[in-house]
């Protein structure tokens, strides 16, 4: 998936407990607007042939936990199974 321009990717470490979400996107159009734009007279053509290369990255890093996997100090099992 390549939103305008850019990815998406996810980074999960499991032992860090860890997810880095990563979006990665062109601000402006490019292509045959992007060209329309770009040789438009006075400063919004200039200001648009600048920005043609502009990339933003949105990037989400946050730490997760589960019940019983150790993160509080005691590992338990998370879940059971009874066998009758």
């Amino acid at each position: 998936f390549a939103p305008l321009g850019g990815g998406v990717q996810q980074n999960v470490d499991v032992f860090k407990r860890r997810i880095v979400n990563v979006v990665e996107l062109s601000p402006w159009p490019s292509g045959a607007l992007g060209g329309l734009l770009s040789s438009a007279p006075g400063p919004l053509g200039q200001a648009s042939k600048q920005l043609q290369a502009a990339r933003v990255v949105l990037e989400l890093d946050h730490s997760f936990s589960a019940d019983g996997d150790g993160s509080d100090g005691a590992r338990r099992a998370a879940a059971g199974s009874t066998i009758s």
